[in-house]
């Protein structure tokens, strides 16, 4: 993964090979000429995606975003603080380590993408994937655990005066007892009583809502997180900008069809939806 840091605190992450995301998303402030210039012509990035908030210009995205300085069991819903305590007694919320992770965390992981269709790494990959990152800079890992066995877990990832909760999952087999519910009170109790914290984000949904997300951002708001309306900004570097429309998009479709097995060309097509189409591109994590 490529990063490029900027002295504002944010980072910039490639990703969908051609782009790079400002991270992390709480970041909302407009990008400046001088950091533009400089990301596109001397960094040489291609394509730059931010978000700023909505105003002017018509939201197409929702960042979940937590600025509670005070938060606590008192601000939840009565429903939601009963599904909080129920979460805390049945499990133990704590800090983990990545190597614990690689030794219980594979079912909570291969059972959430099931529930949601998504493919998932095999055991081994797993364990290949877990010991790359067994120590990164600036990030926690919280895990709820019933036993020896990991109910839920997800990651922290502080930047800046930000921090970003990411990649959580959990095991149906202890859904009745709300352990996605005590793992985010946790987390955000435990980040918003820092006060080097100004903020903590979970994700991004795109407004072209789809009926699954629907529980998710439920859950999102029902622990204290605001969905903020913000615009999803994409920039390609000048030089891209005549190569990239829709007769492109039908000679990248085309030539992905003819050869369904090439890399380059589903990556292209790929690459030109996201850029032609970037608000339909909502990312989001499923707990």
């Amino acid at each position: 993964m490529s990063t490029t840091w900027s002295p504002a605190g944010h980072c910039w992450v490639r990703f969908k090979r051609v782009a790079h995301l400002r991270y992390p998303t709480n970041d909302l402030a407009p990008l400046g000429a001088d950091e533009r210039r400089a990301l596109l012509w001397r960094r040489r990035m291609a394509v730059l995606q931010y978000h700023e908030p909505a105003g002017i210009e018509r939201a197409n995205a929702s960042l979940y975003l937590c600025t509670t300085r005070d938060y606590g069991i008192d601000v939840l819903s009565s429903n939601n603080r009963s599904k909080v305590r129920r979460g805390l007694k049945r499990f133990e919320v704590r800090e983990t380590s990545a190597a614990e992770v690689l030794a219980a965390g594979y079912p909570s992981y291969a059972d959430t993408r099931a529930r949601h269709g998504s493919g998932a790494m095999t055991p081994e990959q797993f364990r290949a994937n877990w010991e790359r990152q067994l120590e990164v800079p600036g990030r926690e890992i919280w895990a709820a655990w019933a036993g020896a066995e990991i109910a839920a877990f997800g990651t922290v990832h502080r930047c800046g005066r930000w921090a970003s909760i990411s990649a959580t999952v959990s095991d149906r087999a202890h859904l009745r007892d709300y352990p996605n519910h005590a793992l985010f009170f946790t987390m955000l109790e435990h980040l918003m009583a820092d006060p080097s914290v100004e903020s903590v984000s979970y994700g991004l949904s795109s407004l072209r809502a789809e009926t699954a997300r629907e529980s998710l951002h439920s859950f999102k708001v029902s622990i204290g997180l605001e969905a903020v309306p913000v615009v999803r900004k994409v920039v390609l570097h000048p030089l891209l900008r005549p190569a990239v429309n829709h007769g492109s998009l039908a000679v990248a479709g085309a030539a992905a069809r003819r050869a369904p097995e090439a890399r380059l060309p589903k990556a292209a097509r790929a690459a030109l939806e996201f850029l032609l189409e970037p608000d339909a591109d909502g990312a989001d994590d499923a707990p």
